[in-house]
């Protein structure tokens, strides 16, 4: 009995244990928890800082300066051709000179070329353009003397100053401020020559010119020269510019026996004129301005051109220091001999740089040229010295040359 009990009891024991086990189960130890550190969220990558952009200074594009505008307007085809090839090859050689230094104020000089073939029409419309289309602020025009009479009162209209080889005395008598002259006008080159030539005892002579406003002024010119000595031209002829035949003309002079023949054309009208008539028997003296004092005269005249007078401001190459050095850059730059058009031109360009100088930088305009090329005076140019009066005439020397050995050569006072 106690035996049953104590089972009784043990089994009662055990339930009581399990009822309580189930009520309360024992706590499972805790796991550890594995410690992790987890990698701390990653920042975003901090951005790099964006380069500084290198202050780079923005180069301004290079803006030229706008050249100055140089009209030219003269005889680049046709008979006198010629001059106007000499005649742009003295300014351009001047203009470049300037240039390669830098120009006028950083201002590159710029010659705007139109062909007028000696031909005033043509030079009327050409001098409108230049002016009111191109914008010239000054000119060089004409190398002719009728073209630049037909040109004269519209560069005074318009205050545009034009600078002209053509030596016709009317050039510069037309009331305008605004006409130059780069030589010296043509009486002084005819009162030059026959001064001369009737000192040397002559007194009888014969005058040929061409029907231009060139060689009509200059036979003029040799008439009143005459006059002024007391003598007169048994006779005078006349021929077109084009021609190249003057026999009709010669036999008449050559009738008249003179012992001078002046001649009043181009270099290369009076070369055949004084071939022709050394052909025909003329054995007296040949004598005139300068256009019988060039290579081009001498080549077309050949030996007939020996012993010829002329009167010139530039007579050679070998004048002095100063013609010997511009025609060594005239050489290097064109490859040909240096010329008294061409000088007569490269002085021309120099006084009107001069000119614009003194304008600039503010001031460089037609009225303001025209101002300070009358302002111009004691400039020692290639020819001898400009000072420039209010006609526009600026030189009143001359000198004497002669063809000797097929060479031009001065004489000597």
């Amino acid at each position: 009995m106690k035996r049953n009990s104590y089972k009784i009891l043990l089994a009662i024991l055990l339930i009581a244990v399990f009822i309580l086990s189930a009520c309360n189960p024992a706590a499972e130890p805790e796991a550890e928890e594995a410690v992790v550190e987890e990698a701390p969220a990653a920042e975003p990558a901090a951005e790099e800082p964006e380069a500084e952009a290198e202050e780079v200074e923005e180069e301004e594009p290079v803006v030229e300066a706008e050249p100055i505008l140089i009209g030219w307007m003269g005889a680049a085809s046709g008979p006198m051709a010629m001059l106007g090839e000499w005649d742009t090859r003295g300014i351009l050689l001047a203009f470049e000179e300037v240039n390669a230094n830098g120009g006028i104020a950083g201002r590159m000089l710029e010659l705007v070329e139109y062909d007028d073939e000696a031909d005033p029409t043509k030079a009327v419309g050409l001098a409108e353009k230049l002016i009111t289309e191109d914008g010239v602020v000054a000119a060089f025009a004409t190398t002719n003397s009728t073209p630049t009479l037909a040109v004269v009162p519209i560069f005074a209209e318009y205050q545009i100053p034009h600078i002209t080889g053509g030596i016709n005395d009317q050039i510069t008598q037309e009331g305008s401020a605004y006409v130059f002259r780069d030589t010296a006008a043509g009486w002084v080159y005819e009162t030059t020559i026959v001064d001369y030539v009737v000192s040397l005892g002559y007194e009888s002579y014969a005058i040929i010119a061409d029907n231009s406003a060139y060689g009509q002024g200059e036979a003029d010119a040799q008439e009143a020269a005459l006059a002024a000595q007391g003598l007169e031209a048994s006779v005078r002829e006349i021929f077109a510019g084009e021609d190249t035949d003057f026999t009709g003309q010669l036999t008449k002079i050559l009738a008249a026996n003179p012992e001078v023949l002046l001649c009043a054309s181009s270099d290369v009208a009076c070369g055949l004129v004084i071939k022709q008539a050394r052909g025909l028997g003329f054995e007296g003296l040949a004598a005139g301005p300068g256009s019988l004092g060039t290579a081009k005269f001498i080549e077309v005249a050949g030996e007939a051109a020996e012993g010829t007078l002329y009167s010139a401001p530039y007579i050679s190459n070998e004048m002095n220091d100063i013609t010997l050095d511009w025609a060594a850059r005239y050489e290097a730059r064109w490859d040909d001999v240096a010329e008294s058009h061409g000088a007569k031109a490269y002085d021309g360009a120099m006084v009107l740089i001069m000119a614009i100088e003194a304008c600039a930088p503010d001031n460089i305009n037609g009225v303001c040229i025209a101002e300070e090329l009358h302002n111009v005076c004691g400039y020692q140019g290639l020819q001898g010295e400009f000072c420039f009066d209010e006609t526009g005439e600026g030189m009143t020397v001359m000198n004497i040359g002669t063809v000797q050995d097929g060479e031009l050569t001065a004489v000597q006072p």
